[in-house]
């Protein structure tokens, strides 16, 4: 079968190490990088992509972007019948649990594991490179120059559910954009982002109180539509921005969510800009939290990080005293000091609630999961697991779907 442009297609994924996916309007994946042993993306996903484009069409080659706190898809036509699906690319590195709970409301359940085993294989890309790479591929492919602007312009809504908001709904991100708009908001944005990292709630306060952007606005003036395109970007951005810094996904997450809510809510420039403040504070207040706890350990916060990372290997305090410089008594104490336990048990628990979690949402089998995530063997993951949750890891499943599908 003749693929359009596979020998640049092939090339930009060499390049770039962006996951892509070819497929055609009879819910048929063509081709896609990088090739794992899977079937591909479900039919009902590839018809989920096409109806994205169908129903919002743009002007140029310009790519479809959508995003969920740090996990990033984009969607592009690139012939009249065959189109063109990027990711999933994430700017964190996220465990199945944390992919699980940010993709589920853009990707079909059944596809989820296809999709995190893909993300593992590929590099971490803020959302401003990715609409970069994008902005490269579209010049590599079309000879067409489109601004990273213009892409992260182009945003897509969903429900909280799989299904596509009706095509009747008004979308706040999916009208035609007003550039300048997000090019200044962008702009004011890096006055503060570091303020944001920092945990400097007092000097955001003062630079919302002493900054004329907002006021500004109203020269335009900007739609409603505008001013919500507007504060999508902002949030997107400030999440972004403390989960480089290494904030939990479940702390940054619940905020970005909460915040995305309110856009329906934005009519007026007062409105964009309390919502603007108040989220730039609740991660502020989140991220000189973390700091305040970071202090405490700088060494335990350090191998925190470095578990997170590699969970999906084998990890013992040797690695951990390797990573931080530091000998393993020293690790051992700055574990037992903080948690009570030593640094091996809050290894084997923090696996175990991996293991837990892959039981309940996915169809992986008790030896793959112990596989997945580096138990000895599959004896001791079980007995480990009998240990923790005080029944089998099959008893744990079976009656925790349960409860799922009463609920």
């Amino acid at each position: 079968m003749n693929i359009p442009f596979e020998a640049q297609l092939k090339l930009f994924h060499q390049a770039s190490l962006i996951p892509l996916c070819i497929f055609d309007h009879a819910r048929k994946t063509i081709l896609h990088y990088p090739f794992i042993s899977s079937p591909g993306c479900s039919p009902e996903t590839i018809h989920k992509c096409y109806e994205v484009l169908k129903k919002h069409p743009v002007k140029q080659h310009v790519p479809l972007l959508y995003s969920t706190a740090s996990c990033f898809f984009a969607l592009l036509r690139i012939e009249e019948h065959t189109s063109i699906m990027f990711g999933p690319v994430s700017s964190v590195p996220l465990t199945y649990r944390e992919f699980y709970y940010i993709a589920q409301n853009s990707c079909n359940p059944e596809d989820l594991l296809y999709f995190y085993r893909i993300m593992q294989q590929s590099p971490r890309f803020t959302l401003s490179q990715f609409a970069s790479s994008l902005s490269l591929f579209i010049q590599l492919i079309f000879h067409e120059t489109v601004s990273a602007e213009s892409i992260l312009a182009q945003q897509v809504c969903f429900q909280k559910s799989t299904e596509l908001l009706p095509a009747d709904t008004k979308c706040p991100l999916s009208d035609e954009p007003h550039y300048m708009s997000i090019t200044e908001a962008i702009e004011f944005q890096k006055h503060i982002l570091l303020l944001i990292q920092n945990g400097d709630v007092a000097e955001i306060e003062k630079v919302f109180q002493q900054t004329p952007f907002f006021t500004n606005l109203e020269a335009f003036p900007p739609s409603a539509a505008d001013l919500q395109k507007i504060f999508f970007v902002y949030v997107t951005l400030c999440c972004i921005a403390v989960l480089e810094e290494k904030l939990e996904l479940p702390k940054a997450y619940p905020i970005f969510d909460a915040y995305t809510a309110k856009i329906p809510s934005i009519a007026t420039p007062e409105d964009l800009s309390a919502l603007c403040r108040q989220i730039s504070i609740d991660y502020s207040v989140q991220m000189f939290n973390l700091k305040k706890y970071q202090s405490v350990s700088p060494v335990v916060t350090k191998c925190l990080q470095y578990i997170q990372e590699n969970l999906y290997s084998r990890i013992t305090v040797d690695d951990l005293a390797r990573h931080c410089s530091l000998s393993k008594r020293t690790i051992t104490r700055h574990f037992t000091e903080f948690y009570h336990i030593s640094a091996a048990d809050y290894i084997l628990n923090y696996k175990l609630e991996e293991a837990a979690f892959l039981l309940t949402h996915s169809a992986f089998s008790l030896a793959e999961i112990s596989i997945q995530l580096a138990f000895s063997s599959q004896s001791h993951f079980t007995t480990a697991f009998k240990k923790k949750y005080s029944c089998s890891p099959q008893k744990y499943r079976d009656t925790t779907v349960r409860k799922i599908e009463k609920q």
